[in-house]
């Protein structure tokens, strides 16, 4: 942690102040966030200037050629009210093999040159647009942007963007250096929907570090962790044992596990773990 010391997680704001109507339809995964005290994802505010970024390295930067001019445009229509998105076919295919398949030959989207995304949110897709033109996102400065990474991370996994999920792992991992886990992702991880998600997994080797170097915050939270413990999402016994087992692994070094690669490839600064969970479904018996 940085400095070796902590603050609380800023107080969200208050819950459906700036929900749009795709935020009213969500999976049952993104509803756990919302269901609690701690507030539910608003609208970032586009107008308090410049955004600061995340700059990826060398291993989770999209490699692309810095002129598009002979590429064609590829149109994508996404929400209920179809926004109209134009990227460049180059980018987009490097970017995704979803968007790749798509646009193989054979396809209705060959030949239109246009793909629809009815169920997906335009301000995680506008996040997605950026990123894939350069690389970066936003530094994570609450709970609120960090709801918001969490979602791009779940739009990420669906269309097979790991250079992007690496690059909000990292912003994600850098905040919890400067604030404590609040439970409610807690709650996240140990859903049946994403307790088999490589996010989880981090959220919950970071609650457990959190716990074994310093308990206190998450003691005057009782009743809260109470509740974990009634709806079966943690046992008491790992509770016991996140506090009290000071081998955790530091998420913060051991970046590259928590990174999404394909098979055989890995991050440079990959470490070996002292003590960190590998599969979430056997810490929950």
């Amino acid at each position: 942690m940085a400095n070796g010391t902590l603050i609380s997680p800023p107080v969200p704001t208050n819950p459906g102040e700036s929900a749009s109507e795709d935020d009213e339809e969500m999976s049952t995964s993104e509803q756990e966030m919302d269901e609690t005290d701690a507030g539910s994802i608003t609208t970032l505010d586009e107008g308090d200037g410049e955004a600061q970024v995340i700059l990826p390295d060398d291993n989770n930067r999209l490699d692309t050629v810095p002129n598009y001019c002979g590429s064609q445009l590829i149109t994508i229509l996404v929400g209920k009210d179809k926004a109209r998105y134009c990227i460049h076919k180059d980018i987009l295919v490097s970017a995704s093999p979803f968007f790749s398949k798509c646009l193989a030959s054979g396809m209705k989207e060959t030949e239109t040159n246009t793909i629809e995304l009815p169920e997906e949110n335009c301000r995680f897709f506008n996040a997605f647009s950026s990123w894939m033109y350069d690389g970066t996102v936003k530094k994570i400065r609450d709970n609120d942007d960090l709801d918001q990474a969490i979602r791009e991370w779940v739009l990420a996994e669906k269309y097979l963007v790991p250079k992007w999920q690496n690059v909000l792992v990292d912003a994600m991992i850098d905040f919890w250096q400067e604030c404590y886990l609040d439970l409610r992702y807690v709650r996240w991880a140990r859903t049946e929907d994403n307790r088999h998600l490589l996010l989880s997994e981090l959220i919950m080797n970071t609650f457990a570090y959190e716990m074994a170097t310093g308990s206190a915050w998450y003691q005057e939270r009782e009743s809260e962790m109470n509740a974990l413990v009634e709806k079966g999402l943690v046992s008491t016994v790992e509770l016991i044992r996140f506090a009290t087992n000071e081998l955790w692994t530091d998420p913060n070094g051991d970046r590259c596990a928590y990174h999404s690669h394909q098979e055989g490839e890995n991050c440079e600064t990959a470490v070996p773990p002292k003590y960190r969970m590998v599969r979430m479904e056997d810490e929950s018996d």
